[in-house]
């Protein structure tokens, strides 16, 4: 009996402590949030530290302590999965880890790391257990649009299986399975832009106004609204500016 009432009782600590790491979170406070995740421990505290890293490198840290911190991020990651190779939450902030890491570095550098490689297997993993995940979905249309960019159709396709049409319709299928993901919005919209302002420029613009009608459920998804904002601002003056007579 007493053994039990001990188990139950850790039980419910591990369960409070884990809350309060997600309160932290979502009030933006990602350090005390990552400690406390990583010291809770377990497939779910490492992944939620291994988030918390991660959106702090992106929007927090200064630009030479960005490395280090996306470093800890995949570790935390890779150790979540260690304990459950079945963890969809973990292999979505690993493959999201990999591709911040892969802007850092560079093409060239990503390309011999197997970033975009690795990144999008993760992803692929993350879908077959959980094939109606919308960040799954949502990460996977980035990755096409992205790979396309930076490698053009025809060598997007033969070296990497990437295409525009698979991230249109990954990106398509992530807003239809998570209307309320500002964040693979914004995500899809920018890298639209990045691909083809001319041919894309009206979806993304769509895009980026829904961001900014939807209520932001964290910290981290105010950060996101901000940026949105800022990218339709930018658009607007572009839209704005009187054209160059010379082309």
């Amino acid at each position: 009996m007493a053994v039990w009432l001990a188990v139950a009782l850790a039980q419910t600590a591990w369960g409070a402590d884990l809350q309060e790491a997600e309160v932290l979170y979502e009030q933006g406070a990602l350090q005390e949030a990552a400690r406390l995740a990583a010291e809770v421990g377990g497939a779910d505290g490492l992944s939620l530290a291994a988030k918390a890293r991660l959106v702090e490198a992106i929007y927090q840290a200064p630009a030479d302590a960005k490395p280090g911190l996306l470093d800890e991020a995949a570790g935390l990651a890779q150790a979540a999965l260690a304990l459950d190779p079945t963890h969809v939450d973990a292999l979505i902030d690993l493959a999201l880890t990999l591709g911040h890491k892969a802007d850092l570095a560079g093409p060239i550098t990503a390309h011999l790391n197997r970033y975009a490689t690795d990144g999008k297997a993760l992803l692929d993993q993350a879908l077959a257990l959980d094939p109606d995940n919308a960040w799954a979905h949502g990460l996977l249309g980035i990755w096409h649009l992205q790979v396309v960019r930076h490698a053009s159709d025809g060598l997007a396709a033969e070296l990497f299986g990437a295409s525009r049409a698979a991230g249109l319709d990954h990106c398509a299928r992530a807003e239809a399975l998570g209307p309320e993901e500002l964040a693979l919005r914004y995500g899809c919209a920018l890298s639209l832009l990045e691909l083809d302002p001319e041919r894309y420029g009206q979806r993304a613009r769509q895009a980026l106004e829904a961001v900014g009608r939807m209520p932001a459920r964290d910290a981290a998804e105010e950060l996101v609204r901000a940026d949105a904002a800022r990218l339709l601002a930018e658009l607007d003056l572009k839209a704005a500016r009187p054209a160059d007579p010379d082309g």
